[in-house]
């Protein structure tokens, strides 16, 4: 009898370690989306925050989420570069693995006088036919936390330089919380094992 408590006791303080180790997987996990090409926005499966990290422009634009498609209208507005303060942020919430990030900037020409559209990504979205972002590794400082960096140039065929330092942004991942029916499944088995050791218990007690 002792033996089977010793084996319950065993199998409980096994899932208590087992729900532990989901519990801090929840909260400290992450993975930032990765960047196979140097330009484009690939997710890892996560829950993802996109943050503003600055702005080097003439021209005024603003980014817009259009989610895994490059579309010319709609999408979540992120940011306007100009009157939005460094580290601001905006979550865009969980995007499955394997999906690409598309991010649209919006670009008013003051020069040229003409509105232009840029994406993340592949060259072929744009107009002129190039690229206009480039990604990296960030870091992070005290007003934005690490990601992945991504880079906006904002004029059409590079005519007024290729710095892509207009529109900054910085996104980062963390994983998803566990299902609530997942967390429930294990508090249940918890119970049951333990309601079992002290059924036990009282019946040695007895005898």
């Amino acid at each position: 009898m002792t033996k089977a408590i010793r084996t319950l006791s065993g199998r409980l303080a096994s899932l208590a370690l087992l729900a532990l180790v989901l519990g801090v997987g929840a909260t400290s996990a992450k993975a930032d989306p990765i960047s196979p090409d140097g330009s484009s926005i690939i997710s890892t499966g996560e829950n993802y925050t996109v943050y503003f990290e600055g702005s080097e422009a003439a021209f005024r634009s603003l980014s817009v989420y259009t989610g895994s498609g490059a579309s010319l209208i709609g999408g979540q507005p992120l940011f306007f570069n100009m009157g939005t303060a460094r580290g601001t942020a905006v979550n865009i919430g969980f995007v499955p693995a394997g999906q690409e990030i598309v991010i649209r900037l919006d670009v008013n020409d003051s020069i040229m006088n003409t509105f232009e559209q840029f994406f993340s990504g592949d060259s072929t979205r744009n107009p002129d036919g190039l690229r206009h972002t480039i990604t990296s590794a960030f870091a992070g400082d005290s007003q934005v936390p690490s990601g992945l960096f991504v880079g906006f140039e904002d004029s059409r065929a590079y005519y007024i330089d290729s710095d892509f330092n207009d529109h900054r942004l910085v996104i980062n991942g963390t994983a998803p919380v566990p299902e609530p029916a997942t967390m429930l499944l294990l508090g249940t088995g918890l119970a049951g094992v333990a309601a079992k050791v002290r059924k036990r218990r009282n019946a040695n007690k007895e005898a």
